[in-house]
């Protein structure tokens, strides 16, 4: 039986539980969303944390994907609002504000990124 073990410890953590982890198409990073209402972006090879979102969103969040291309990032939120972020700025692009009461909890992109899914709770 082969024998597992922890290539790294990522740090700083978030503060509370993590809800999603969506890796990038380069194979180099990952984000990572947390109920702590923060996305942070991650270098696999070293663990180091590149960047932290800590207000990324009103309220926990659940759900990521990220574009096919590698420089869209969407997040979506109990706060029942999904955003889209431009990966290189780090800053968030647009904000699809709720119209309605319940949390977003799934996206899911098309393989040519032109059409994302969002479910709801």
């Amino acid at each position: 039986m082969e024998t597992k073990k922890v290539l790294h410890y990522l740090k700083p953590a978030h503060d509370s539980i993590v809800m999603a982890i969506c890796p990038a198409p380069d194979g180099n990073t990952f984000f990572s969303a947390s109920k702590d209402n923060s996305i942070k972006l991650w270098e696999v090879a070293t663990g180091e944390c590149l960047h932290t979102a800590e207000h990324a969103h009103e309220d926990n969040v659940n759900c990521l994907a990220i574009s096919k291309d590698g420089t869209t990032l969407f997040s979506g939120s109990d706060d029942g609002q999904m955003k889209v972020w431009n990966i290189n700025s780090k800053e968030c692009i647009h904000s699809f504000k709720r119209n309605h009461e319940f949390p977003l909890k799934a996206i899911v992109n098309s393989t040519d990124d032109h059409v994302f899914a969002c479910a709801f709770e």
